[in-house]
């Protein structure tokens, strides 16, 4: 349960919260199961805080810091996390769904696991991210890096990849079904077993790509390379 004193500081906002932190730098938050939905807490620094289970529903969170915070289990449905920084967080089974991370930062995030449908990840930094058995169907991912990221077991039909970087991923096994990929970059990734049935390929570079066992019927696979 989150620590009583942290809960109050945190619902004071986000002034309150970031001279907090900045008095006392040694102190790990703890606010897990806490219930903050729908605060507007832009800007502020939850760097390592312990918020498994917390529940921020349609909160505003743009340029917020959550690097290194444990996020597992909490509900983000509808949130705004626009350029926030969640490099190497852990959002293991988090609820994302209709969350914009619009230009956020989750390089080494560990999202295995979430349930994303219809979010928003355009030019979004996932390099290295671990995706493994999420659910990311009709999710908007466009000009995004998702380069060495591991999207293994992961349902992306219906979503959007439209010139997003996805070098060297590993997308083995993923559901890509009316998937648009369309001049995306593909370069070394891993597509064995991979489901794009009726995907949009138009313009993809799939140049070193490993298709071995993938299905490709009705895959728009024109000017690829």
């Amino acid at each position: 349960m989150a620590n009583e004193q942290h809960l109050r500081i945190v619902q004071s906002g986000d002034l309150a919260w970031d001279k907090w932190r900045s008095e006392y730098p040694e102190i790990q938050p703890d606010l897990s199961n806490a219930d903050l939905f729908g605060l507007e807490l832009n800007r502020c620094n939850f760097y390592r805080a312990n918020m498994q289970k917390i529940m921020m529903g349609a909160c505003a969170l743009t340029y917020t810091n959550f690097s290194e915070a444990d996020l597992s289990n909490a509900t983000f449905t509808e949130t705004l996390f626009i350029k926030a920084d969640l490099s190497h967080a852990i959002l293991y089974h988090a609820d994302l769904v209709g969350a914009d991370f619009s230009e956020a930062h989750l390089n080494e995030a560990n999202l295995q696991g979430v349930l994303a449908t219809s979010a928003i990840f355009n030019h979004a930094h996932m390099e290295g991210a671990n995706l493994k058995e999420a659910d990311l169907r009709l999710v908007t991912c466009n000009y995004a890096d998702l380069s060495q990221a591991n999207l293994t077991n992961t349902k992306l039909g219906s979503a959007e990849f439209i010139g997003t970087n996805l070098r060297g991923a590993n997308c083995s096994n993923a559901n890509l079904q009316c998937a648009s990929l369309r001049n995306a970059i593909l370069v070394g990734a891993d597509l064995k077993g991979a489901d794009l049935r009726n995907a949009i390929l138009v313009g993809a570079d799939l140049k070193g790509a490993d298709l071995r066992n993938a299905i490709l019927a009705g895959a728009d696979l024109r000017n690829a390379k």
